[in-house]
């Protein structure tokens, strides 16, 4: 680890992380229920971004898709938008992804998964 740093609300850690000489920064967030607080969280979310290549994961609190909305919180599509448009800087591999929730009702693909971390678990 090069260097971290954290919100003072504990919904934030930003770590900055190098192997081989590459530097990865792993974002974790848990996004606030409340929807001015969310505009507010997101907002300030950027600055936790360390140049380099971002891998932002966490709970959002919100769905970036209609597919997605299986209750609670309306999209803030505008602030999400936003983030995603202040990190088209960092590179981003093969671009963004977002979890196909109907996959978790496929049992195959549900399978297949758990015998993938069965195997890396058995090394």
């Amino acid at each position: 680890m090069v260097s971290w740093k954290k919100d003072s609300h504990g919904r934030i850690v930003s770590l900055l992380v190098r192997s081989n000489d590459v530097d990865v920064n792993l974002v974790n967030i848990y996004a606030p229920t409340n929807l001015a607080e969310q505009k507010i969280f997101f907002d300030s979310l950027h600055d936790f971004f360390i140049p380099s290549s971002a891998i932002i994961i966490g709970d959002f609190n919100c769905y970036d898709n209609a597919l997605d909305n299986f209750g609670g919180n309306v999209s803030i599509h505008k602030e999400y938008e936003s983030l995603k448009n202040d990190t088209t800087g960092i590179k981003r591999g093969p671009g963004v992804w977002n979890l196909n929730n109907s996959l978790l009702k496929d049992k195959d693909f549900c399978t297949s998964i758990e015998k993938l971390i069965d195997c890396h678990l058995l090394f």
